[in-house]
């Protein structure tokens, strides 16, 4: 399943970015950064995903959870495992092989770089995307992606009217063997207001012991695996 349409309109994107796009006005380009600005400028929140990915007749159900407090730990969930990431350590939970990868982070730990997705959306006009839509709809604004490539098909996101975040998305992509699928997510967005901060403490999976990093009493048949930073 391809990440770059999903990435590219969930993050910032520039008015210079839009110029290169012979239909989009000024209010498009005020829109797409009110947009961006709505999910960078995100401290806490508290999101659901549902995903179904389609494909020869059958779809395929995915569900993941989002969770970020304003100390800058967040917790994510998908499958059989946790992610739980802090400034001092990120813990990888997996509930299948029953591990816990234990990574700790430097004083001097550098941050990663974010995608410049404005360069990535010039360049995706460039080679003839086209944007268009803005209409208002019961699921929120339409907005359409369209490819140059043939064959492909517009991809669709929906924006709250209000708050500027993703509701929907729907986009289309081909597997490694040449089937095509269609991905159909849905983001819906709790109050960060009613977030339980006891869920972001890393003392809920693991603690020091003489130290040593040892699992907690829920997970003491889990194997610890500490990974060097990097």
């Amino acid at each position: 399943m391809s990440r770059a349409l999903p990435i590219l309109l969930m993050t910032i994107v520039g008015g210079q970015a839009l110029a290169a796009e012979p239909v989009a006005a000024t209010d498009t380009a005020m829109e797409f950064r009110s947009i961006a600005a709505a999910h960078r400028d995100l401290r806490a929140y508290d999101l659901q995903i549902r995903v179904s990915v389609d494909s020869v007749g059958s779809s395929i159900p995915l569900h993941a959870a989002v969770k970020c407090d304003e100390r800058q730990r967040c917790l994510r969930m998908f499958n059989s495992t946790t992610v739980l990431q802090t400034p001092e350590m990120s813990l990888m939970v997996d509930a299948s092989e029953r591990t816990i990868m234990v990574t700790r982070h430097g004083g001097d730990a550098v941050q990663a770089t974010p995608m410049d997705t404005a360069a990535a959306l010039q360049a995706w006009l460039d080679a003839g995307g086209r944007l268009s839509g803005g209409e208002l709809t019961p699921e929120g604004r339409h907005w359409l992606f369209e490819s140059a490539k043939a064959g492909v098909r517009a991809g669709h996101m929906y924006v709250d009217n209000h708050s500027r975040l993703l509701r929907r998305l729907v986009y289309s992509a081909q597997t490694p063997t040449g089937v095509s699928t269609t991905v159909d997510i849905h983001y819906t967005w709790g109050y960060p207001t009613q977030l339980n901060l006891a869920d972001f403490e890393t003392s809920r999976f693991v603690h020091e012991e003489s130290g040593a990093i040892v699992p907690a009493n829920q997970y003491a048949h889990y194997k610890i695996i500490l990974a060097d930073p990097k």
